[in-house]
């Protein structure tokens, strides 16, 4: 594999982001990536159709996993580094939305393990999530923890416990309090941490779209504005070792 940014410097420069359905991947890695060296991307409401077509114009320089959700839409992992393997994770219940989609829509979640780079001689696992969104009878917690589950089941079952590092990162939909109680309890079961999350609005206290990593550590990057057309920010971060081995975590173990 030739040598990826993640090799040639101490950090990894991610990008998280739902799009909206709108054409803003190959801004978000040419225009920011450009100035700011972008290895990953991970893409919500990704349009499969329209976004491929544009990122032909990268050049090969990023290799891309998709994970189909609805119509041409779901989410995406766009990666410098080559994928040593992929999976999908299927939401364990469907959404359903009059307003937005006709019918139940089963959200596919994005999952990949990259190539050993010098800073993750393991590699690194890297998840694209798209949190369900609740049914005509409300958004219970519940389901959002449940797919939160779904979802870190695949990853662990990728990781076949090596305690590789990961970063799972997306819109969550954590729209109240109960929804961020019931997503943090599924992660830290799994010894996930939260790095960070960004208000839904400017200004706003709605936090959806936020990130988690595991044996590994994410640090924001101060952006001038990070909503840019779509009506969610992206989330810009970089990431980096665990330098205190205490707040390594130990290979996950299923409870009985």
């Amino acid at each position: 594999m030739q040598a990826s940014a993640g090799q040639t410097r101490r950090k990894m420069r991610f990008i998280s982001w739902n799009l909206a359905k709108l054409d803003l991947a190959l801004w978000a890695l040419t225009q920011i990536g450009d100035k700011l060296s972008i290895d990953v991307g991970l893409f919500q409401e990704f349009d499969c159709k329209q976004q491929s077509a544009s990122m032909a114009t990268t050049n090969g320089d990023f290799h891309q996993f998709f994970a189909h959700s609805f119509d041409d839409y779901g989410t995406c992992i766009y990666s410098r580094p080559d994928f040593t393997s992929t999976d999908i994770a299927m939401a364990p219940r469907g959404d359903y939305r009059v307003k937005f989609w006709k019918g139940l829509v089963y959200k596919a979640t994005a999952i990949a393990l990259l190539d050993s780079v010098a800073l993750f001689p393991k590699g690194i696992i890297v998840v694209s999530f798209h949190g369900y969104n609740g049914s005509l009878q409300g958004r219970d917690p519940k389901d959002l923890f449940d797919h939160v589950s779904e979802v870190l089941r695949h990853v662990e079952a990728m990781d076949q416990g090596r305690g590789i590092p990961c970063v799972f990162a997306g819109d969550f939909n954590t729209f109240e309090r109960e929804h961020h109680i019931a997503v943090d309890s599924a992660m830290e079961t799994h010894g996930f941490r939260k790095a960070f999350g960004v208000p839904y609005k400017p200004g706003g206290d709605r936090v959806l779209d936020m990130v988690y990593t595991r044996n590994c550590m994410a640090r924001r990057v101060p952006v001038a504005n990070p909503y840019h057309d779509s009506d969610h920010p992206f989330m810009l971060f970089d990431v980096d070792k665990v330098e205190d081995e205490a707040a390594r975590t130990l290979p996950f173990t299923a409870r009985s």
